[in-house]
């Protein structure tokens, strides 16, 4: 009523026009991503091979060695430094050779016979060794295995030797003297497998001893 009073009338109208809506709540629903996972690197295990135990290898062996004597007997023209012996090694596998004994199973005297070398391959190929005569007129080659020489150092199968020694003049009467350097028995062999140089190799299958060498007469 328009009486110009703000009467109980006028505050509840005012009151109902006025009075704020009661706030209404939205859920909104939200979208939570799951936590992001690490990759994961596979691992493979690869399988562990069965062990398998190798037979052991015999020790010693017998070896298919062939110590072979080349070189011609002959007659010498002058003296010096001469070759007194050529052999070749053979085998079915590959063999190694630490020492190896000469004799001198001539008649010219082993004083005047001196300066003894091994050489491969030729009479002027590298020395291999040098050794020195003694009375009896044994001459004995030893070798060490050593992985930064050729062929370990060693005298090996499939090889051709040159035995060299120095012959000074003799003295003799009418028949001349003669030099034959002979492998009087497998025990002037050491002999083992090249590749594994533990295993000792017996010779006497393919070998008949003494190996003669040949007879290098003086002039």
């Amino acid at each position: 009523p328009a009486f110009g009073y703000f009467g109980s009338l006028s505050r509840a109208k005012y009151d109902s026009l006025t009075k704020a809506a009661a706030p209404v709540e939205i859920s909104v629903p939200v979208s939570v991503a799951p936590p992001k996972e690490s990759p994961v690197t596979p691992v493979i295990v690869a399988p562990t091979p069965p062990v398998i135990q190798m037979p052991a290898l015999p020790n010693p062996f017998e070896s298919a060695l062939r110590i072979e004597m080349t070189l011609n007997s002959t007659t010498l023209s002058s003296y010096g430094e001469k070759t007194l012996a050529v052999f070749q090694l053979s085998s079915d596998e590959k063999i190694g050779i630490t020492k190896i004994r000469f004799t001198n199973k001539g008649t010219f005297r082993n004083s005047y016979i001196t300066n003894f070398k091994l050489l491969a391959n030729s009479d002027t190929g590298p020395v291999l060794a040098e050794a020195s005569g003694s009375a009896d007129g044994t001459v004995e080659f030893n070798f060490s295995s050593n992985s930064t020489k050729t062929d370990k150092g060693l005298l090996v199968s499939g090889n051709t030797y040159y035995l060299r020694g120095y012959l000074l003049v003799p003295s003799y009467g009418s028949e001349k003297p003669y030099i034959r350097m002979d492998i009087n028995s497998a025990e002037d062999i050491s002999v083992y497998d090249y590749n594994d140089l533990n295993r000792v190799a017996t010779i006497t299958k393919n070998n008949s001893f003494p190996v003669r060498g040949p007879q290098i007469t003086s002039f």
